[in-house]
């Protein structure tokens, strides 16, 4: 299985400077002519053009006529009206489709001539000309409402269909309605909130843009990607807060210092500035995402452009500075939204530093418990006023239980936490990649959120480049309200944007601004007018796939584990609590915490190991059941036995 898959890529895809597959595409090129089985998963499919949606599929096979340029080929002559020849082509490349994963199922045919109005005899018509391997003259005989369902029938009947299980939330929805869903979908209410600057803010903003643009207008070229690299942290962390924006210029003050102290032979060879995860490049059409060891390099190389005096200055008017007023607004909002329906609130920052100040700032605002996460763990404040560290697994079970109400956390928690009791999210900042605030929000809204309606704020200063484009996409396609339909693509090219605005001359700030909303708005328009919409093409059959009953159950693994002569010689196992035991393998140390219960492992993913089949253990169990089993070893009353005898039953 690969997760996050659209990650593989090529480099520069759809683009005549196209230069192959990157270093995951090529790895799982790879992998999968030798693989039993293949799991493509993202929740975050941002693809720039049809091609890489191509080599997805083609990693999981593909009838031979669908070449990558027969594919791009399809939809954009779909997107059109296509004329008798380009209707031939298309027809064609449906009949390998038939030919090789067999016939697009009736139901979805009558639902898309049902909807055109078509009777039975209308669709056989437009079915057996699409079928029609030697002659176009059955296309040409198709009336106009023929036509139109043709080009639908086309649309779900290419490769995609066969090889992607799309579940969009409206299609949720849709399969709650019907009664196939037992949870409801939650709706998104966004709520926008330009945060108009204090004097001192606005004067130290434009100031540091000032700077940034400056640096990088200045730069030489052999040193512009460098400097521009770090001028776009800089630009993102003030963006973010102030105090970020302080802790990152202390250290590239702190390492200028340095360098002027120990002399000018000394600098060539001075260890690279390190540069964390949160300040790497968030541009997804990059080739390759930029490695921690390169981005010290950058960071390094910029320390012979930037002038300390100009950084001390910067550092003097932070400190300078009052109540951050987007801290402010933060918590009147959230005094305003908990109430009797919202009891707890989760707060999203791209920086720990920033959420470092706001863990600071809050407690003695506002009148919740509250706790932190980020990649270095979990704190929570304790009524003494100070901070104790907590896992993963508690920070999970006290926002259940109420026992933290206000979750301050970085991305961190957006990559590895569900928090679907909570119903209230505020983006404190707003990341270049507008999928990392997706990813946020996708924590609280999932299956199993308690609250029918989301409350999400998203903050961003006013009169910036974030409030304008964001706010600016929030109206024209409803951007973190859960659809983008035909414009999803675009959304990978914002952080060019954004970076384009920020490094411009400082003279032209305000037109960088109006351009970049117009570039975006655009970019809009043609994708309305010519994108591929992956959600069309993937159209969902709402009669829930039947699958065969599932031969095990957890509950059979807790009777198995409750009798250690089931298992293979050697292995130890004792119950701790219900579906909870104490295992240890052959041949490893220590002893796991296993479960076979999925409810278990969820809560308690950082300390248990799920036991069911799929999973690795489940797997070396098996493995070893199996050696026995060749070794000629009674296979009466093993595990592999057991299993296999356990079509249905329950113990």
């Amino acid at each position: 299985m690969l997760d996050e898959a659209h990650h593989a890529r090529r480099r520069a895809a759809g683009t005549k400077q196209e230069k192959g597959p990157n270093r995951l595409l090529k790895l799982m090129q790879e992998i999968a002519p030798k693989a039993k089985s293949l799991l493509l998963m993202t929740a975050t499919p941002m693809q720039v053009h049809p091609v890489e949606i191509w080599d997805l599929l083609k990693l999981l096979g593909l009838p031979e006529a669908w070449t990558d340029k027969a594919f791009v080929d399809y939809f954009e002559t779909l997107s059109k009206n296509p004329d008798e020849s380009g209707l031939h082509r298309l027809a064609q490349l449906f009949q390998a489709t038939e030919k090789a994963l067999g016939p697009v199922p009736q139901p979805e045919v009558d639902r898309v001539a049902e909807g055109m109005g078509l009777g039975s005899v209308d669709r056989n018509k437009v079915l057996a000309a699409l079928r029609e391997p030697a002659s176009k003259i059955p296309l040409k005989r198709l009336s106009s409402p023929q036509r139109k369902a043709a080009i639908a029938v086309l649309k779900i009947g290419s490769p995609v269909r066969y090889r992607m299980s799309r579940h969009t939330r409206n299609l949720l929805r849709e399969y709650y309605k019907r009664g196939l869903l037992d949870s409801p979908i939650a709706e998104r209410q966004i709520t926008d909130m330009p945060v108009e600057l204090s004097p001192a803010e606005r004067n130290l903003y434009d100031e540091v843009e000032r700077y940034i643009s400056e640096a990088y207008q200045a730069a030489s070229p052999d040193k512009k990607t460098a400097v521009g690299f770090v001028m776009t942290i800089y630009r993102r962390r003030l963006a973010s807060s102030f105090h970020a924006l302080r802790k990152t210029l202390e250290d590239r003050h702190a390492r200028l210092v340095q360098r002027e102290l120990k002399g000018a032979a000394a600098k060539a060879a001075a260890e690279p500035a390190p540069v964390s995860d949160e300040d790497v490049s968030q541009d997804e059409q990059a080739d390759e995402q930029m490695a921690p060891d390169e981005a010290s390099e950058l960071a390094q190389k910029a320390l012979t452009v930037e002038e300390r005096g100009r950084i001390q200055e910067l550092l003097k008017a932070i400190a300078k500075l009052g109540t951050d007023t987007k801290a402010k607004k933060l918590v009147e909002w959230l005094k305003g939204v908990l109430g009797q329906e919202y009891d707890s609130a989760i707060v999203f920052t791209q920086y720990t530093d920033t959420m470092d100040f706001l863990k600071n700032y809050l407690p003695d605002k506002i009148d919740l418990p509250i706790g932190t996460f980020s990649g270095q763990g979990g704190e929570r404040h304790e009524a003494s006023g100070g901070w104790a560290r907590c896992s993963k697994e508690q920070i999970k079970r006290m926002l259940r239980e109420g026992q933290v109400r206000l979750l301050v956390c970085t991305g961190a928690a957006g990559e590895c936490l569900n928090l679907q009791t909570c119903g209230v999210l505020v983006n404190y900042d707003l990341p270049w990649n507008p999928m990392k605030v997706e990813q946020r929000i996708g924590r609280v809204d999932r299956i199993g959120q308690k609250h029918a309606k989301i409350q999400v704020l998203n903050l961003a200063y006013k009169d910036t480049v974030e409030a304008d484009v964001y706010f600016a996409l929030s109206k024209r396609i409803g951007l973190f309200n859960g659809v983008v339909g035909k414009s999803q693509p675009i959304l990978s090219r914002l952080p060019r944007e954004f970076e384009a605005a920020v490094l411009g001359s400082a003279k032209d700030r305000e037109r960088r601004r109006q351009e970049a909303v117009r570039n975006v708005n655009i970019l809009v328009d043609n994708a309305e007018k010519t994108a591929f919409d992956i959600d069309e093409v993937s159209d969902a059959d709402l009669k829930a796939p039947e699958f065969p009953p599932s031969p095990v159950q957890p509950e059979d693994f807790d009777a198995i584990l409750r009798r250690p002569e089931l298992l293979p010689p050697g292995v130890e196992c004792s119950a701790l609590e219900p579906s909870t035991y104490a295992m240890r393998v052959p041949g490893c140390p220590d002893q796991a915490r296993v479960t076979p219960s999925p409810a278990i492992f969820d809560d308690h993913f950082e300390s248990h190991q799920l036991l069911l089949p799929g999973s690795p253990l489940f797997g070396r169990l098996m493995e070893m059941t199996a050696a026995l089993a060749a070794e000629g070893a009674p296979a009466e009353g093993t595990l592999g036995e057991l299993l296999k005898e356990r079509p249905q039953t329950k113990p």
